[in-house]
């Protein structure tokens, strides 16, 4: 069997749509790792000895509890600055300042709207997982990605709404 690392774009888009083809994907890219920094694995791959028996059902193990960190990290920031969002709201309109009959300010709703990506990325850079030394496991170079990706739509949507 071939093991290669995986491709952060395809692995965002199992995590959030497919867990079971990122659960593979991840344990690829697991053993991958494993063999590129140990010249000792390569050998014994090339032999037809590595991975040993139970090698990938140990690595499924460890996968499995990554994602389900990640996961939780993921979708339970989201939720958490969802959450943050709607007791703002309420108590904008506790104090009056807001109405369903004013009218929407555009600006402030991209603002806000970079608020809350910017909240949510906080809350998932909460959850990382376990850290490997290399730091090249799919979780943790996924993680980033994500991270990243929500710190950009939040400063996109927050300069947007002090453009507009």
């Amino acid at each position: 069997m071939e093991f290669k690392r995986a491709n952060i774009y395809k692995a965002a888009f199992f995590f959030i749509f497919a867990s079971k083809i990122y659960i593979e994907l991840a344990m690829n890219h697991h053993i991958a790792v494993s063999m590129e920094y140990d010249s000792e694995l390569q050998r014994e791959h090339a032999k037809g000895q590595y991975p040993p028996d139970g090698l990938e059902s140990q690595t499924k193990v460890i996968v499995e509890q990554a994602y389900e960190q990640i996961h939780t990290g993921f979708w339970g920031g989201f939720f958490k600055a969802l959450l943050f969002f709607i007791i703002a709201l309420a108590v904008a309109a506790i104090y009056g300042s807001i109405h369903p009959s004013f009218e929407i300010n555009h600006p402030i709703l991209m603002a806000l709207v970079g608020i809350a990506f910017g909240g949510w990325a906080t809350i998932f850079s909460q959850f990382k997982g376990y850290e490997s030394w290399k730091g090249q496991t799919l979780h943790e170079l996924l993680h980033t990605w994500l991270f990243s990706l929500l710190v950009c739509f939040s400063i996109f949507f927050g300069f947007l709404g002090l453009i507009l």
